[in-house]
């Protein structure tokens, strides 16, 4: 028996044994409910027919391309077809592990947006543990830049913030740009400037950038609407980095090197 798999465009004609011998969603709304029409209009319909033609036994390797990846995995999710969600996770693991010096822009680009949005859906940190791992293979700084600087992007997830952060660890240069582009944008202080100026290692700014760590704090100081309790934090910020910047070079090599081990006031932070 086919079971009709209905799409905003058109509509595909699947066996049913085919369907519920890969699914167990498939097979309670066929074998359980007695379903022979299954609607799947929220989805992209060229993704589907690639999910369909994947549960008919179509070599994986050939077939996921990074346009269809991430609604194929919603896909194999939604519907638990469980050896496609394990293919989809290890075709991007394989990418990430993959990142060198000479990987492009774009894809580097993909895979972050990917293993983030991984993580905020259903709370796997593995990519995004795997991509900080590749610091050493490629620098993520630019990268950062271009979604940090972007003002229209959005509100950015606090645990989105942690890893960009992560993922600039010891890299100065481009953060502090992002930081005063934002900064030049808005009409008063976001709370993802805010969490940002509060959770880098401004101590480290000052050290590597001192030109732009001022600019920063002239550009934050420049916001229209700060509130008293901005005024303050942004004084007590400059106050304790250049503080902080002082006791590291004056407590001696050791303490010094410790100090810039441990990157971050929360933990792992640049």
């Amino acid at each position: 028996m086919d079971v009709v798999i209905k799409m905003r465009d058109s509509i595909a004609n699947v066996a049913a044994e085919i369907l519920t011998a890969n699914s167990s969603v498939f097979s309670n709304l066929i074998n359980d409910l007695g379903l022979k029409e299954i609607e799947i209009e929220d989805f992209d319909p060229d993704t589907v027919r690639v999910f369909l033609t994947l549960i008919e036994g179509t070599e994986i390797v050939h077939i996921i391309q990074r346009q269809h990846f991430r609604e194929l995995h919603k896909l194999s999710v939604v519907f638990d077809v469980k050896w496609l969600t394990r293919h989809c996770r290890g075709w991007l693991s394989d990418r990430i592990e993959n990142i060198d010096y000479d990987t492009t822009f774009g894809i580097c680009l993909f895979i972050l947006h990917e293993s983030l949005y991984i993580q905020q859906k259903w709370k796997i940190e593995d990519f995004t543990e795997l991509l900080i791992e590749k610091r050493e293979k490629y620098d993520f700084s630019h990268l950062i830049y271009e979604q940090l600087a972007d003002f229209d992007s959005g509100i950015h997830e606090k645990e989105e913030l942690d890893i960009f952060l992560k993922l600039c660890a010891g890299t100065t240069h481009f953060l502090l740009r992002a930081l005063i582009e934002r900064a030049a944008k808005e009409q008063a202080l976001s709370d993802n400037t805010k969490y940002l100026l509060e959770n880098i290692n401004l101590a480290l700014c000052f050290e590597q950038n001192r030109a732009l760590y001022h600019e920063l704090f002239d550009a934050i100081s420049s916001i229209p609407n700060l509130t008293n309790a901005n005024l303050k934090l942004i004084l007590k910020l400059s106050t304790e980095s250049t503080k902080e910047f002082v006791l590291t070079t004056t407590t001696g090599p050791k303490n010094y090197v410790v100090r810039h081990a441990c990157i971050g006031r929360t933990g792992g932070h640049l």
